[in-house]
């Protein structure tokens, strides 16, 4: 079973390795994050690319507001999610996310 789990983490980092060397840093960030837990060079390598997204946040906060208010709640969210995964705790996200979501649910319902 502990084998079976190593396993699983090695790979969670393998792939979040070979994402980041294919330009795909989005989604490399939630193997990291789940190889970070138990591995080191994850939990770096999981820091350092976050960092290096870091400069991408305002423009991501402006656009995911900026599509908020356009209505374009797929967009926001999307922006959003992004936004997410290079700051877990960002302020912005916390606000609009939700927002987003209940106003995408609601047009798909009037539908």
């Amino acid at each position: 079973m502990y084998l079976n789990k190593i396993s699983e983490i090695e790979n969670e980092y393998a792939r979040g390795k070979d994402l980041i060397e294919k330009k795909n840093f989005y989604a490399a960030i939630p193997h990291l994050e789940r190889a970070a837990k138990f591995m080191n060079h994850a939990q770096k390598l999981l820091q350092t690319l976050r960092s290096d997204l870091a400069i991408n946040i305002p423009t991501l906060e402006s656009r995911g507001i900026q599509a908020y208010e356009k209505s374009d709640y797929a967009t926001c969210i999307e922006l959003m999610h992004k936004l997410q995964l290079i700051d877990p705790n960002n302020k912005t996200v916390a606000i609009y996310l939700p927002r987003a979501k209940k106003r995408f649910e609601g047009e798909k319902k009037l539908k």
